[in-house]
């Protein structure tokens, strides 16, 4: 267990990248806040994604180029930045177009849910590193688990699943994605550089997405 003194001198040192992350973390969350609401507002493009499913296939597409772009350690923050804000923009479209079909009490308390889980798994992944437990072995293992969450989505588009069943996955990816959390904080503080502040506010930005999303599927 580190003391005090210790971890306070660890938050000190990373904080420059702590505030870069966070700031850009909350940035992104506003611009897609904002494009979810515009869109309600402005029915035009939603119009157009529901005239024709490749359109919205085709950004899903985009946005994983786009996180392949940020696994890139040649890029600028600035060129970095800006790819981050585009992610963000066209996971707006999709979270307008997905929303659409979703009562506005069933969005609310997804929100909330979302907003509670993180700030506790963000607080328990600040703790785990308080008392001095490096999580960078278990990545490889939540690369593998993710992979298999992605394989059964996709197979959701082709089986229908039972409904029981589907409340287990649920389960098992709000676990999952609150695992993610307190692995990238620990990531964060224990091995985080400057130059990585895009990268862990994309880390964020996509689990708070992805248990976002699971909320709203399990309805």
């Amino acid at each position: 267990m580190l003391n005090l003194v210790s971890f306070n001198k660890l938050l000190k040192k990373k904080q420059q990248l702590l505030k870069c992350v966070f700031s850009s973390l909350i940035f992104q969350l506003f611009i897609t806040a904002f494009i979810v609401f515009y869109l309600q507002e402005n029915s035009t493009i939603l119009n157009i994604l529901k005239s024709n499913y490749l359109y919205s296939i085709a950004l899903f597409l985009i946005g994983l180029f786009i996180i392949f772009i940020l696994s890139s350690d040649k890029l600028s923050f600035n060129t970095k930045f800006m790819f981050f804000m585009f992610f963000g923009i066209i996971q707006g479209i999709l979270l307008g177009s997905f929303k659409q079909y979703f009562p506005e009490d069933v969005v609310k308390s997804a929100l909330i849910s979302t907003i509670t889980i993180f700030v506790t798994f963000l607080c328990v992944g600040f703790s785990v590193v308080y008392f001095n437990y490096d999580l960078t072995w278990m990545g490889i293992y939540l690369l593998m688990a993710l992979l298999a969450l992605l394989g059964y989505r996709i197979s959701l588009i082709f089986i229908p699943l039972e409904y029981n069943f589907k409340k287990i996955m649920f389960v098992i990816s709000i676990l999952l994605f609150s695992i993610f959390i307190i692995y990238d904080t620990n990531v964060l503080l224990l091995k985080g550089k400057n130059k990585d502040c895009i990268s862990f506010a994309m880390d964020y930005y996509l689990d708070i997405l992805n248990i976002f999303s699971s909320f709203l599927n399990s309805e």
